[in-house]
């Protein structure tokens, strides 16, 4: 079946917003076999001196439901969010 792959998915790893600050998007991966981050992990707010403005952690702490986020937490480290998840 020759040589070819599929492509890898491409997510956005940031953003600039009109006042020259940035969004990044930080993600990591599941797989120890595969290098492709396809789990939205953080999300930074940079100043254009890429100091840190603000931050927002998303926690995935199910391990029945690894890509489901369980909760959220500030740039504070202060949850501001929970959820849990049942069997259906």
């Amino acid at each position: 079946m020759g040589g070819s792959h599929a492509p890898e998915p491409v997510g956005i790893k940031s953003a600039t917003l009109p006042d020259g600050t940035t969004l990044q998007y930080v993600a990591d991966s599941l797989s120890s076999t595969i290098s492709i981050n396809d789990r939205l992990v953080a999300v930074e707010h940079r100043h254009v001196s890429n100091a840190l403005l603000d931050s927002t952690t998303y926690l995935h702490e199910n391990t029945d439901f690894s890509y489901h986020v369980t909760g959220i937490k500030d740039a504070s480290n202060t949850r501001r969010w929970t959820v849990e998840y049942d069997s259906r």
